[in-house]
């Protein structure tokens, strides 16, 4: 580590325990320990001293601390040794419910899973028997077939996350591509309209191909993901039995060149924004705008989509 500013100027070395734990800092020009560090049984610091020590984020089990929070900052969840807990469940959910499952219909396993198509594989087996049935089991069993065919996708199986945050229950839900696809509403982006919520632009949020709405000038890239007139728009996830973001993507983008959704169509409340959103989650077997909002009264569309 190099320190550019301040009074503890210098390159340092790292020294750990067995745990991965960052204990000291090394000067590397003079050999000097320049800071200490020790941990509680919750990994709560109990010294950080040193001319250096403040200097240094990457301290327990050789993670991130953000001193503002407090928290270890860990690659895809945060934990609090004050509180002495994670903030979140693990969003791979839980390995032993895949192992005892294995175990009870005669497969059991030598060995954990080492590759990632070893993974797949191993929840593929634990899927399979289960007494349970219906979309949502067809769902998983679709995905993971997919996602062990590599000729589907342009980058390799291998650079797939699988520890993904799936609305914080990992148990319950499974999203194996780490994407999330949202539709939100905000204001209208005219004067005095724009801070009421009465009359709403609709649009279809997307980590895998962006953010896109309907209005008069077609299909196209939303301008105001982030909302106007200082009111943020409200999102919610897609409501979908089983959403595949690609298909998605596919259905948002060829419906840019379906004539039926041409510029010139558009009108502020027959054939909106809103009535395009509605047309794409219905056509995904989805949940519409209106059963995504309570409330929110989508006016008649004068076109049947």
């Amino acid at each position: 580590m190099t320190v550019n500013s301040g009074t503890a100027i210098a390159a340092y070395f790292f020294a750990y325990d067995g745990n991965s734990n960052v204990t000291a800092l090394v000067k590397a020009q003079s050999g000097t320990v320049s800071a200490n560090y020790e941990y509680g049984p919750f990994a709560e610091p109990v010294r950080v001293t040193g001319a250096a020590a403040g200097q240094n984020r990457f301290r327990f089990s050789t993670k991130r601390t953000d001193e503002t929070t407090d928290l270890v900052l860990y690659e895809y969840r945060a934990y609090s040794p004050s509180l002495g807990r994670w903030l979140s469940r693990d969003p791979i959910g839980q390995l032993q419910g895949v192992l005892e499952a294995s175990r009870t219909h005669g497969r059991g396993l030598q060995r954990l899973p080492l590759t990632r198509v070893e993974w797949f594989q191993t929840i593929q087996e634990h899927f399979r028997p289960q007494s349970s049935s219906g979309q949502c089991k067809q769902c998983m069993l679709t995905a993971i077939a997919r996602l062990m065919s590599e000729s589907v996708y342009e980058d390799s199986l291998y650079d797939r996350n699988l520890y993904v945050y799936v609305n914080n229950s990992a148990l319950a839900l499974f999203d194996p591509l780490g994407l999330k696809a949202y539709v939100c509403i905000r204001p209208l982006n005219f004067p005095v309209l724009c801070k009421t919520w009465m009359f709403v632009h609709c649009f279809i949020k997307t980590d895998e191909c962006g953010h896109w709405n309907f209005n008069d000038e077609g299909v196209g890239e939303e301008p105001n993901p982030e909302g106007v007139c200082g009111e943020q728009p409200k999102c919610v996830p897609i409501d979908c039995e089983c959403l595949d973001e690609r298909h998605l993507c596919h259905a948002i983008i060829s419906s840019a060149s379906d004539p039926a959704w041409a510029p010139a169509t558009w009108t502020l409340t027959g054939h909106n924004c809103c009535h395009w959103v509605d047309m794409i989650l219905k056509k995904k077997k989805c949940k519409g705008v209106a059963e995504h909002f309570p409330g929110y009264w989508l006016p008649p569309a004068k076109r049947p989509y």
